[in-house]
């Protein structure tokens, strides 16, 4: 048996947590560029502002699933067997995107 722990679930667990944050710090740095945003936040110690970042947060990885979810579909209709996407995390972007590991390959490339 495998336990949960086994065959990199932690560092997937790692990447998952990563992307995440940075996706948090991308929507931060986005607003900051709205001065009563930064003033709020820097200047006030207002950190009630932050959730003024939701939508991003919530765009950023909806993008990105819908994304994954679009290998996910293409791969089945071609009879391949996928894994899990690993997010890959970024701060300039919030997510760099996603490894979906080959389970299958496929015959051709047609």
């Amino acid at each position: 048996t495998h336990s949960p722990f086994h065959c990199g679930y932690n560092k997937k667990a790692i990447s998952v947590a990563a992307s995440l944050f940075t996706t948090f710090a991308y929507s931060v740095a986005a607003y900051s560029l709205n001065s009563n945003f930064f003033n709020a936040l820097v200047n006030d110690n207002d950190i009630s502002v932050v959730k003024a970042c939701i939508p991003i947060i919530i765009g950023v990885i909806a993008l990105q699933g819908i994304h994954e979810l679009a290998h996910i579909l293409v791969a089945k209709r071609s009879n391949l067997k996928v894994g899990l996407p690993v997010p890959l995390p970024s701060l300039q972007l919030g997510s760099f995107g996603a490894i979906t590991p080959l389970r299958s390959f496929p015959k051709s490339r047609s």
